[in-house]
């Protein structure tokens, strides 16, 4: 992710229950203002939503997202 923005905001990355019931979304984590951050890898359990997707989300336009898959 990058935060264009000249100040820090914050984002969440939306959980699903796991194969024992378990959820825990990360949430209202900081990203500083102008920085790029890398989250992950991640395993797909726990995270997918029913649609197969992947719900990221921040507090402003100014974060942008980006996600990529990794072989193997």
């Amino acid at each position: 992710m990058h935060n264009t923005g000249a100040t820090s905001h914050t984002w969440t990355l939306s959980s699903t229950a796991d194969r024992f019931g378990r959820t825990k979304d990360i949430s209202a984590e900081t990203i500083a203002a102008g920085a790029i951050r890398i989250f992950g890898p991640l395993e797909l359990e726990g995270w997918v939503q029913t649609d197969g997707r992947v719900y990221v989300s921040a507090n402003s336009t100014e974060v942008e997202f980006g996600v990529t898959t990794l072989p193997g």
